[in-house]
């Protein structure tokens, strides 16, 4: 196997120590027992990621619970693919085509390889009593946690997969098995290339736990701003149900089930002096316990845990499902919530003895946030249901994956420049059932209503220094191969006898260069990246039909033809100076600057009088956070900085 991968896997030789810390800086896969896992103070800094042999099948998910050995080539070949491709991508963005080539046809032929081994590895020929699995020997470091039950149980694991199963109850006599015996056969996987960041749980002993607030069986009760932030701050809570039976047959018991979703996907509210926790539903199993003990047993509890503080948050309520009109009124485009009144908590302060020693990774399939009703009215934004519909009446092509697509509204609406429309697809789409979908887990929770920004402009009066209502806007969109909607829109034409519609839920938005007068600031810096220049390219249309007197400076990161999208900008005697960034180096323009790498800080401090301007920033989330950071070093003023999220 060591042939299949050269770089990539790493031998213990007959005189290795078997000594993490003399390793070299190399990452480590270990293959152990859910129990060894229980026993580890600590991670080794070369243990990248930790893979569990789980005795209780039912617990198997074929990502780090594994019920055979016979799944530990599959993963090999899995893990290297990845670490490779993610290598090849790296050469690619940095423009080195022959390293990531390279890389291509590496994993292509290592993936390969490793799947034909395995096929022969675990195969049976009639032929021949014995199978090359029978040179293969397990050596298990036992933990203290371990009993005899236990290791038969796992020896039981790899039968018939393995020549033999020695077993070692301390450190030194496994060092010294290694020392003096041949140890070919005992493979130790060490993958030679970097993994994204992990999540890991640390067991951490706290040293100051203590209560800090106790309020039992209390009604009126509010939660301080320290509670509403661990609740804000979890992604992961547990509900705790009852059901109690109404005959003498011993089936009353109590259950607890996992939630979680994106942290803040928990909202609270007060009214009429009670406190509410809201929690959506979003598809899971449909087995519904929890939801059919509170429909019986209206009393539950809820443990909000922070894994970084070790502070523990447990409430106690009345709780109740809500459905369908009811439950969208609490919590727009939510169909199915729990509501708990408070009449409880208690706040332990360092009572969980895990912390997270590593960034935290979110679920594929997590829904975006939902806001409450009344949330979404202080932001201003549209929170009830809407009859009225939009239909497409013309579809212009920008770029190879860039369209510009304009509906017509039944009504007209009135919104600033760089405003943003709310539209729904749902009654568009098929929905049928489905417990996981790997390929595109999105789908599962997606409601299909979309937020975009409208990339128009709203028809401006120069008599009354108004913008106009209209009927009319356009969202520049961008199609993604995985996106149920922009690739429904991405296959329409406009040559189609029966237009799209949808339904329109509203406007809104704050994000413009225009005062309540409609004044813009006389020197503007627009900062974006791909397609989040298009609440810039409704500003500049608008600042262009207001023939006001403004000073444009433009830094734009994109890739490929999406330099496109700055055409109106090159030709505009409104814009002093347009910068390009493209990381891809496929891009050369006799009219614009185009560097081919990335936005940088001094890129910021290089725009001319930056002290003086409004900055208007819309991008991927990690570009808004890098370059927002990179502004307020400049010293330019928080109020200078505007952004926008569409996140609700």
């Amino acid at each position: 196997m060591c042939s299949l991968a050269k770089d990539s896997i790493l031998n213990f030789e007959n005189d290795s120590d078997f000594d993490f810390d003399k390793l070299p800086k190399k990452i480590t896969i270990l293959f152990v027992s859910s129990k060894f896992v229980a026993t580890m103070k600590s991670k080794p800094d070369q243990v990248e990621k930790v893979f569990i042999l789980e005795e209780d099948k039912s617990r198997v998910d074929n990502q780090e619970r594994f019920a055979t050995g016979k799944d530990l080539i599959f993963l090999l070949a899995d893990a290297i693919y990845r670490c490779y491709n993610k290598e090849a991508k790296a050469y690619s963005e940095s423009g080195d085509m022959s390293s990531a080539n390279r890389k291509k046809e590496e994993v292509n032929r290592i993936h390969s390889e490793l799947k034909k081994t395995h096929q022969r590895f675990f195969r049976r020929d009639s032929t021949i009593n014995t199978s090359t699995s029978t040179l293969t020997r397990v050596i298990w470091l036992k933990s203290k946690l371990e009993d005899d039950v236990e290791m038969k149980r796992l020896i039981n694991l790899f039968d018939e997969i393995i020549s033999s199963f020695s077993v070692f109850a301390n450190l030194s006599d496994l060092r010294e098995y290694l020392h003096e015996h041949e140890t070919f056969a005992h493979i130790f996987l060490i993958i030679d290339t970097d993994y994204d960041d992990l999540v890991v749980a640390d067991f951490h002993k706290r040293s100051n736990i203590k209560i800090v607030l106790d309020y039992r069986n209390t009604d009126r009760i509010s939660f301080n701003q320290e509670c509403l932030d661990i609740i804000n701050q979890a992604s992961t809570i547990f509900l705790a149900t009852r059901h109690t039976s109404t005959i003498s047959d011993n089936t009353s018991d109590l259950g607890i089930n996992h939630r979680g979703g994106y942290s803040g996907f928990v909202r609270t509210y007060e009214e009429n002096g009670y406190t509410y926790i809201v929690i959506p539903d979003y598809s899971g199993n449909r087995f519904y316990q929890s939801l059919g003990n509170i429909e019986t047993d209206r009393v539950a509890g809820v443990v909000f845990p922070c894994f970084t503080s070790g502070d523990m948050l447990h409430v106690t309520g009345i709780a109740e499902n809500i459905y369908d009109d009811e439950a969208e009124c609490i919590m727009p485009r939510i169909t199915l919530l729990t509501r708990i009144k408070l009449t409880g908590y208690v706040w332990i302060k360092e009572g969980l003895n895990l912390k997270l020693i590593g960034p935290e990774q979110y679920s594929p399939y997590n829904p975006p946030i939902r806001y409450l009703a009344i949330e979404l009215e202080k932001m201003g934004k549209p929170s009830t249901v809407s009859t009225r519909n939009a239909k497409l009446i013309e579809i212009k092509k920008l770029t190879k994956l860039i369209s510009r697509f304009t509906f017509e509204l039944d009504e007209k609406v009135s919104f600033k420049p760089g405003g943003y429309v709310i539209l729904d697809f749902a009654h568009l789409i098929p929905q049928t059932y489905q417990h996981m979908n790997n390929n595109n887990p999105q789908s599962l929770n997606d409601d299909y209503i979309r937020t975009w920004t409208i990339s128009s402009s709203p028809p401006f009066n120069l008599n009354t220094n108004t913008f106009d209502a209209t009927n009319q806007i356009s969202c520049t969109i961008k199609h993604l191969p995985k996106g149920t909607i922009s690739s429904l829109l991405h296959s329409q034409s406009n040559d189609e006898k029966s237009p799209l519609s949808c339904k329109f839920l509203g406007v809104g938005g704050e994000f413009t260069c225009f005062d309540n007068t409609n004044q813009p600031p006389q020197k503007l810096l627009f900062i974006a990246a791909g397609i989040g220049i298009t609440p810039l390219l409704a500003m500049f249309e608008a600042l262009s039909r207001t023939k006001q007197k403004t000073d444009i400076v433009v830094l734009f990161s994109g890739r490929g033809d999406e330099i496109d999208l700055l055409k109106d900008f090159i030709s505009s005697p409104l814009v002093s100076n347009i910068s390009m960034f493209d990381s891809t180096g496929v891009n050369t323009s006799k009219s614009l600057q185009v560097f081919n790498r990335r936005i940088q800080y001094d890129d910021l401090l290089n725009v001319a009088d930056l002290m003086n301007r409004q900055v208007y920033l819309c991008g991927p989330t990690q570009f808004m956070i890098d370059i927002t950071s990179w502004l307020n070093q400049t010293g330019l003023k928080s109020e200078q900085i505007k952004t926008e999220s569409f996140f609700f």
